[in-house]
Order: C-alpha cells, then structure tokens, then sequence
C-alpha cells in the first residue's frame, strides 16, 4: 500500500494539470510529471508571471489566464518544447 501512495499522488497532479491547461492532453502514456513552478519574465515595460512544466517528454511554457488563484488558475500553453 505504501507503494501505490507516491504513484496516486502523481497521477493526481497530473489530473490537476489536467484541468488547469484545458484541451492541452497532459496523461499520455509514459508521460510523468518531472517538475513545475513559477518564473518572473521581465520585459522593458513590465514583469509577468509564468508557469513552466516540465515533463519527461517535454517542457511547456505557460500563461496565467483568467483570475490568479494559483492553485487553480487556468493557464494557456504558450510553447511546447520536445525532449529528445
């Protein structure tokens, strides 16, 4: 049982990705969720949040849409770069 604790907790952060990124298909066979945060993207005329998830297949670089609730805030896959 305490195997199957670590894999439920993974898979239910790939659920909530899941929601969060909308028609972006996060579960994909093989596919597992390496790390995810925050970066400040600093232009000349302001400072913008985004979100960076990385996968073993893949990084994506996302953008905070709607209201910024961060736990939920909807985000919008702005690029998607391929690991080979």
């Amino acid at each position: 049982m305490s195997i199957m604790l670590p894999i439920q907790d993974k898979f239910e952060k790939m659920l909530n990705l899941q929601s969060r990124l909308g028609d972006w298909e996060v579960i994909s066979p093989g596919r597992e969720l390496v790390k995810e945060g925050e970066l400040i993207k600093i232009s000349r005329k302001r400072e913008d949040l985004r979100y960076f998830i990385l996968l073993t297949d893949c990084l994506l670089y996302a953008a905070y849409t709607g209201s910024l609730s961060l736990s939920s805030a909807s985000l919008r896959v702005s690029y998607t770069i391929p690991l080979n």
